[in-house]
């Protein structure tokens, strides 16, 4: 009788041993081809290679978001006839500049690969000027500082000029028109300089579009100058009477948010 050796009992034949290899690679075989894909995949998705986020995003017509803002304004300041003459113990008038802020929203309509029509509503824009009055020596009180506040709506009509695509980042440039109405004015003192109720400015500045996985952020810098005399003169007490023409000037840092 033949002896039965563990050999034999472990023996098998030429196709049976391939097919078994077959059997026992296929499973890794996929599995390494799924790996693959889902790297693949990975590699030209949106959190790996943010630019093709951010040319997604770019490829929609309208975009919204809101705003932030702070700013210092400014008034340049024209006196009158009644401030030159000689009986007048007045001797200068200067602005000086103080804070405020803004907040709003904002539409983005695209017009080309570099091109946006960008208006934008500031719904409340809070401004602050300081006017000093500087009197001669002989006079009883040196110096008089007036207030000047106003509440705003403002609708800045703007042109945005993009950059060529860099990653997740571009520089920008704006330039538009900034309609502005009274919102309200503090009026119960007669002493009190008054601003009109329009304003119409010039409006230029830069910025950055920072493209998030689900917002974009955009810091921007921008100034404006008013074209239009906003001094009121129907309150008409000394310190109107010094001057006859006021515009509006201020620097202002935007932080915009948005789709």
């Amino acid at each position: 009788m033949q002896k039965t050796h563990i050999w034999h009992l472990c023996h098998l034949s030429g196709q049976k041993t391939r097919l078994v290899i077959l059997l026992t690679l296929l499973p890794l075989w996929a599995t390494a081809q799924w790996e693959g894909h889902k790297k693949a995949k990975s590699e030209y998705s949106e959190e790996a290679h943010p630019s093709l986020f951010r040319k997604n995003r770019l490829s929609s017509r309208l975009h919204f978001g809101f705003q932030l803002a702070v700013l210092r304004s400014n008034v340049d300041v024209k006196y009158s006839p009644e401030y030159l003459s000689t009986n007048n113990d007045l001797q200068s008038v200067n602005a000086s500049p103080s804070p405020g802020f803004i907040i709003g929203g904002h539409a983005c309509l695209r017009i080309n690969d570099f091109w946006d029509f960008k208006p934008q509503f500031n719904f409340f824009a809070a401004y602050e000027r300081k006017l000093t009055y500087q009197y001669t020596e002989n006079s009883r009180k040196p110096t008089e500082i007036r207030t000047v506040e106003s509440s705003m709506f403002e609708v800045p009509l703007l042109l945005k000029y993009r950059a060529k695509l860099r990653n997740i980042t571009n520089m920008y440039w704006v330039i538009g028109v900034k309609p502005s109405f009274s919102l309200s004015q503090k009026s119960a003192d007669k002493e009190k300089v008054l601003l009109r109720n329009q304003d119409l400015s010039i409006e230029y500045g830069f910025g950055f579009d920072v493209f998030f996985p689900y917002f974009k952020f955009a810091p921007e810098l921008r100034f404006s100058h008013g074209l239009m005399n906003v001094l009121n003169t129907s309150n008409q007490n000394f310190y109107t009477r010094q001057l006859s023409r006021l515009t509006t000037h201020s620097a202002t840092l935007y932080f915009h948010f948005g789709g």
